[in-house]
C-alpha cells in the first residue's frame, strides 16, 4: 500500500467478497445526537492501512487533531481489511448505509455513484470552503460530473523511472532520454544479465495499465491524448497503435519481466528487492513507490543503498523533454444518506485545508499529497529529496502545460476495464496491437455518448 489511506493499488486489487458481509457498518444517521443544547454528530470515516505505523500517524493528522478542537463534530475512525474494502462499501452503499465519507478510486470511479445517487453533489460546499480556489484547476474539473462536484481529489501521483545509482555508475549508465537510448540501455542490461525492467502483477492485474499509461503518453503524447478522449481522433489511430506495438515488443523481447509467465508471477517485494540487489536496471511506476521503496534501500533493509529517480524517456521525436502524467488517485465523496452532511463538508473543508499535515504525511511516509498547489517552502525539514524534487517538478510542467493523462484518472470506466484486462493478449501475443486498440475505440465510443469522459484539461501545444 503507497499511503496510509486505501491507495488505488489496493482498492483495485481487492478480491471477491462472496456471501454477505458482516460489519458493513450502519446508516450514517445514527451518528447524530443532542447534547445539552448542541446537536453534536459523529462522522464514520472508513478507512484501512498496512502497519500500525500508517495508522498512527494518520489518526494523529486527520483525526486526533480535528477531534481536540471540534467537541460538536468528531470523526469515528472505523478500520475495514484492505483485503475486503471496495465490497464492504459498495454493499453498504447499496443498503442506504456506509460511511459518511465515501472513498473512490479517482474520478472515473465517482461516476457510477453519481449516477446512482449515492453520493451528493458538493456545489454548495465547494463554495463555502473555497475549493475551486484550493485545488488545482485541472483536478478541480475533473472531479466534477454532469456539471457539479461530486468528488474531492485526495492524492496527487504521477509516473517516473526509479533506478539505483550504484548500478547505474558500476556500468557508466545515465537515465535513458529518447527511445534509441532507452532500448540501447535495456539492451546492455539484458545482455550483463539484468533484468531491464523489472515489473510484474502477480499482486494487481491493473498493472498492466501503468504501461499503456506510460507508453500513450510517452510516445503518441498527451496532444494525441487528448484529441483521442475527447472524440476528435480514434484510438485505432497509428500512434497508439505503435505505441502499443512497441510494448509488445519489449513484452517479446523480455525488456519487461524475463517472459510473460515470469511477468503474470511476479510480486511488487521482488521487483523492489530486484532494485536494491542490482538484478534489474530501471522500475517504470508512480509516486506511490515514495511510501514504498525505503523499506528495501538503507538502514531499514540492512543494505548500503539508495534509490532515486529520473523522468521519463520521451519515445517518439516532437515530444517536450519532460512530460509528467497527471493522476488522482483517491477520492473523497459525502454518502447522500448521510445524517449532516454539512457536518461532514466542514470536516473536508478542514482536510484539505491541512497543508501543514499532507507535508508531514510526505516527510514521515512517503504519502502522496493532494493536488494543491504547494511550493518548495511547505516542504518540512528532513523531508527525503526525491520525494519533494518530485512534487516541485509537478508544480512546473503543470504551469507549463507539459503534463499528461493517466487511463484511471481521464478514461471512462468500461473502457479503464478494458485497457486492463485486455492487455494480457498483447502481453502473451495473442492479441494484435491493432485488435486492442479497436477494441477499446469500440467500447470508448458508447461511454462517450453517455458522457461517462471525466472532464479533461487541454495541454500546452508543442
Amino acid at each position: 500500500m503507497r499511503n496510509p489511506t486505501i491507495g488505488r493499488r489496493d482498492f483495485l486489487a481487492l478480491g471477491v467478497l462472496a456471501g454477505a458481509v458482516a460489519g458493513c457498518g450502519v446508516a450514517p444517521t445514527v451518528g447524530a445526537s443532542i447534547v445539552g443544547r448542541r446537536r453534536k454528530y459523529t462522522i464514520e470515516f472508513w478507512n484501512s492501512f498496512t502497519n500500525s505505523e500508517q495508522r498512527s500517524d494518520w489518526t494523529e493528522d486527520y483525526v486526533t487533531a480535528w477531534n481536540d478542537t471540534h467537541p460538536e463534530i468528531q470523526v469515528d475512525l472505523v478500520v475495514k481489511p484492505v483485503a475486503n474494502f471496495a465490497q464492504i462499501q459498495q454493499i453498504a452503499l447499496a443498503a442506504d448505509a456506509g460511511p459518511d465519507i465515501v472513498y473512490q478510486d479517482g474520478p472515473t470511479q465517482v461516476i457510477p455513484l453519481a449516477k446512482a445517487g449515492q453520493i451528493l453533489a458538493l456545489d454548495k460546499y465547494a463554495e463555502k470552503y473555497s475549493w475551486k480556489k484550493l485545488i488545482l484547476p485541472w483536478a478541480f474539473a475533473t472531479s466534477t460530473w454532469d456539471g457539479s462536484l461530486r468528488s474531492l481529489p485526495s492524492e496527487l501521483e504521477t509516473m517516473v523511472g526509479y533506478y539505483n545509482p550504484a548500478t547505474f555508475d558500476k556500468y557508466g549508465w545515465k537515465p535513458p532520454t529518447n527511445l534509441d537510448e532507452t532500448e540501447a540501455l535495456f539492451e546492455e542490461a539484458a545482455g550483463r544479465g539484468l533484468q531491464p525492467l523489472t515489473a510484474g502483477n502477480a499482486d494487481f492485474r491493473p498493472v498492466n495499465e501503468w504501461f499503456v499509461t506510460m507508453l500513450w503518453n510517452h510516445y503518441a503524447g498527451p496532444d494525441a491524448l487528448y484529441q483521442a478522449l475527447s472524440g476528435q481522433m480514434k484510438w485505432t489511430d497509428p500512434v497508439f497503435v505503435e505505441s502499443i506495438e512497441l510494448l509488445q515488443n519489449w513484452f517479446r523481447k523480455g525488456y519487461i519481466g524475463v517472459s510473460a509467465a515470469d511477468y503474470f508471477t511476479t510480486h511488487f517485494d521482488s521487483c523492489y528487492a530486484n532494485l536494491a540487489s542490482g538484478k534489474a536496471a530501471m522500475y517504470w511506476s508512480g509516486t506511490w513507490e515514495l511510501a514504498n521503496l525505503p523499506s528495501y534501500f538503507g538502514p531499514a533493509a540492512h543494505n548500503k543503498e539508495v534509490w532515486t529517480w529520473a523522468n521519463l524517456p520521451q519515445l517518439r521525436t516532437g515530444l517536450p523533454p519532460i512530460i509528467n502524467e497527471l493522476s488522482i488517485s483517491g477520492t473523497y465523496s459525502i454518502n447522500a444518506k448521510s445524517g449532516d452532511p454539512d457536518a461532514v463538508a466542514q470536516y473536508l473543508g478542514w482536510y484539505f485545508a491541512n497543508r501543514k499535515a499532507a507535508a508531514h504525511g510526505l516527510k514521515q511516509l512517503g504519502i502522496e499529497p493532494p493536488p494543491l498547489p504547494f511550493t518548495s517552502s511547505d516542504w518540512l525539514p528532513g523531508t527525503n529529496s526525491n520525494d519533494s524534487r518530485v512534487y516541485d517538478q509537478l508544480t512546473l510542467t503543470t504551469q507549463k502545460g507539459l503534463v499528461g493523462y493517466t487511463t484511471w484518472t481521464f478514461w471512462p470506466p468500461q473502457s479503464d476495464t478494458y485497457v486492463i484486462q485486455e492487455l494480457d493478449g498483447v502481453i502473451t501475443g495473442g492479441t494484435t496491437a491493432r485488435a486492442y486498440c479497436e477494441g477499446l475505440q469500440s467500447v470508448f465510443e458508447n461511454e462517450l455518448k453517455l458522457g461517462l469522459v471525466p472532464s479533461l484539461f487541454k495541454p500546452a501545444s508543442y
